[in-house]
């Protein structure tokens, strides 16, 4: 895990939400830009949905605590779903120093859940070695993450997921690394599978390591 993140640090404020009929939050790339830009941050507990798909461009020093991230989650009990959109992050900077995140949840609070969607990468860029792409990065417990594809054209080490304890994983595809910490549940997935056992151990069912 290290070289590839900060510690974690204080809260930023959220944008203004916009709010759906059913009071879903709606979120798509004229309102995370109206809100100030990336990265967008989701400090309050509820349901958040995207209404487009969200797009970022890497920046020399990053912009969120050395990194370039596109959604920051800072509360616990906070549902995210792509509702089949993505969230994209070009790089075309060369040998970028500090490590790319789609989704960054970096407080312990529990019960995030990511779901129905995609991540991607694109641009000319490269990142130096010790820094990394990373899909979702959740360091609080028991969280979900359900029907999400994401593929980085992954070398050996590059991650797609890292969660905590109790979590579960379910329908997830990639090409990077799955990194989940025990007990948790790992359904009817396929990456470079990696389990960080803490004293139990994981489940799995149905799962496959991928093969380039």
């Amino acid at each position: 895990m290290t070289n590839r993140l900060l510690a974690v640090l204080a809260v930023a404020l959220a944008p203004a939400p916009v709010f759906a009929i059913d009071g879903v939050v709606l979120i798509n790339q004229s309102t995370v830009m109206a809100a100030g830009g990336f990265p967008y941050v989701i400090s309050s507990s509820g349901s958040y949905k995207l209404s487009g798909n969200l797009t970022m461009n890497t920046s020399p020093s990053g912009n969120f605590l050395g990194s370039d991230i596109a959604t920051v989650i800072t509360a616990g009990h906070v549902a995210l779903d792509l509702n089949g959109f993505s969230i994209t992050i070009v790089n075309n900077i060369s040998k970028l120093t500090h490590s790319i995140v789609n989704i960054y949840a970096p407080v312990v609070e529990p019960a995030i859940t990511i779901r129905n969607g995609s991540l991607s990468w694109g641009g000319t860029g490269t990142t130096a070695i010790g820094f990394q792409r990373i899909g979702i990065y959740i360091i609080g417990s028991f969280s979900r993450v359900e029907d999400i594809s994401a593929f980085l054209n992954a070398t050996l080490g590059e991650y797609f997921l890292t969660t905590a304890h109790n979590s579960i994983i379910r329908h997830v595809i990639t090409d990077g690394l799955l990194e989940v910490s025990c007990p948790s549940v790992v359904s009817e997935s396929i990456g470079r599978l990696l389990l960080e056992t803490l004293g139990n151990s994981c489940a799995s069912a149905a799962n496959a390591d991928y093969v380039p």
